[in-house]
């Protein structure tokens, strides 16, 4: 039986491999921000537009930026996601579409030695 991982199982497996390595990663989950009517809360707001799309993990290898956007086996990419793609690949970091640790493993292997344990 096939055991389908579930969008946050997959993105724990990636920092924790990530983490591991010694290399500096985090999850960004961005938080809505509180809107107030004198001490009340009366609902919520994005905090910043500009990062709608943004991936889900971000890091960095050896001064390089690397995008980590992590979906299911089914999970398709949204347009803001793909937006972002476009804007790291331009500013000459690394995105990476990924369903699995072998994902990013396969994408940054070559580039950054990933599959040698940590010094």
């Amino acid at each position: 039986m096939l055991v389908r991982m579930r969008e946050s199982e997959i993105q724990r497996s990636i920092l924790d491999n990530l983490r591991w390595r010694g290399i500096l990663a985090f999850r960004c989950q961005p938080a809505p921000v509180p809107v107030r009517k004198g001490s009340v809360i009366v609902g919520f707001r994005r905090a910043d537009a500009f990062n709608v799309g943004m991936p889900d993990i971000v890091c960095v290898i050896r001064g390089r930026f690397i995008g980590i956007e992590v979906k299911s086996e089914s999970g398709r990419q949204r347009p803001e996601q793909h937006v972002w793609q476009e804007r790291i690949a331009k500013a000459g970091g690394t995105y990476v579409l990924a369903r699995s640790w072998e994902d990013v493993l396969s994408a940054l292997s070559h580039e950054f030695s990933l599959c040698s344990t940590k010094s």
